[in-house]
C-alpha cells in the first residue's frame, strides 16, 4: 500500500500539469482536503467521546468488550450516519455552557444574599437582649440558678 502511495504521489509531481496529475491532485489532495475542513468541535467531541467509552469498555470488561462493541458497532455507524451526531453534541455543549452560565449569576446572588443574612444576624447578636433569669425551683438554703443538665 505505501509503494501504491508513493507511486501515486511521484505521478503527480512528474504529471502536474496533465490531466491525469490534475485529476489525482484533486482526488488525492484537494477532496480530502475539503472533507477535514468540515470538521468540527462536535466530531472531535464525539470522537473523544467514543475512544473514552471503548477504552472504558476494554478497561472494565476486558476480552468480551471486543464483541460488544462488533455487535454494536452497526447500530453505532448507522446512528452516526443518519443523525448528524456532531451538531447534537454541538447544541448540546451550548445548552450545558448556558446553563452553567445562568447558574453561575445565580449561585453569585444567593451567595452575596446569604453573606448579607449573615451579616445582619451577627449584628443582632452582638445587641445584648434583655432577658428574664429564671431561679431555681429549690427551696433549700443557698440554692442557684438553675442549670441546663
Amino acid at each position: 500500500m505505501a509503494v501504491t502511495l508513493l507511486l501515486l504521489w511521484s505521478l503527480m509531481l512528474a504529471g502536474a500539469d496533465t490531466p491525469i496529475g490534475r485529476t489525482l491532485y484533486r482526488g488525492s489532495v484537494t477532496a480530502p482536503a475539503r472533507f477535514i475542513n468540515k470538521t468540527g468541535r462536535g466530531h472531535v467531541l464525539l470522537t473523544a467521546s467514543l475512544v473514552a467509552l471503548i477504552a472504558g469498555l476494554v478497561w472494565l470488561i476486558g476480552d468480551e468488550s471486543v464483541r460488544l462493541m462488533a455487535m454494536g458497532a452497526p447500530e453505532i455507524a448507522s446512528w452516526l450516519v443518519v443523525i448528524d451526531a456532531a451538531s447534537l453534541i454541538d447544541a448540546a455543549v451550548a445548552a450545558v455552557m448556558v446553563a452553567s452560565s445562568v447558574r453561575l449569576d445565580a449561585l453569585k446572588t444567593r451567595i452575596a444574599r446569604s453573606v448579607r443574612r449573615a451579616s445582619r444576624a451577627r449584628r443582632r447578636a452582638t445587641v445584648p437582649r434583655p432577658g428574664r433569669m429564671t431561679v431555681a425551683n429549690d427551696d433549700e438554703e443557698g440554692a442557684g440558678w438553675a442549670v441546663a443538665a
